[in-house]
């Protein structure tokens, strides 16, 4: 297991085998975990957190914390947790959970034969990108002080996929549909637009 700690400057980080444990603290850091079970913190400034390689197994964990950081999942089941800042989070092959944080942040995770992912943006206006591959998204959404934003969500496999309100009820929202998106609108300024219609209640979105 390798263990390090970084300073104030922007520095370079580049992972081994073992179980790594990264703090980037200070500066514009690029810290990149191995093929091991990896813990790897930003701290201040806009990070880039990753795995070199795409086919990592290693199920790790990254926080970009403050700024606006980049951060990639590997082949392993990975949790990306963007925080404070205006992220971009990109999940790879597993079954990752992509957090948003506050901010205006994209949650992303494109790859073909993806594992099942679970969405969660947090505050500000986020943008969630997935793939139809067949596998179980879920997207989650919580009641928050001020709303959690003006939301989307690209390629949602209705019938597969899942939306989660936590702490809403029916009665919080209103739905509405065009020809190629659904609309809900929460009681408390929220918004999100799916592109995808013809949703059922209690199959692709729930209250929970």
């Amino acid at each position: 297991m390798a263990r390090f700690s970084g300073t104030n400057a922007a520095e370079r980080y580049l992972g081994t085998d073992a179980a790594d444990t990264v703090y980037g603290n200070g500066g514009n850091d690029s810290l990149s975990g191995g093929l091991g079970n990896d813990f790897l913190d930003g701290g201040l400034g806009n990070d880039w957190l990753g795995d070199p390689y795409a086919g990592d197994p290693g199920n790790d964990r990254m926080y970009g914390r403050q700024g606006n950081d980049q951060l990639f999942g590997g082949a392993g089941n990975d949790w990306l947790d963007g925080g404070s800042g205006n992220d971009t989070v990109k999940g790879g092959r597993g079954d990752d959970t992509l957090v948003g944080g506050t901010g205006d942040d994209w949650l992303i995770d494109t790859l073909r034969d993806d594992g099942s992912d679970v969405f969660l943006p947090g505050a500000g206006n986020d943008h969630m990108v997935s793939y139809r591959d067949g596998a179980t998204d879920i997207f989650r959404f919580d009641v928050a002080p001020g709303g959690f934003g003006t939301d989307d969500i690209s390629y949602f496999e209705a019938g597969i996929d899942r939306l989660e309100f936590r702490g809403f009820s029916a009665a919080d929202l209103t739905v509405s549909t065009t020809a190629t998106n659904t609309s809900f609108g929460f009681r408390d300024g929220s918004s999100l637009t799916v592109d995808s219609v013809g949703l059922i209640a209690g199959r692709d979105y729930v209250f929970t």
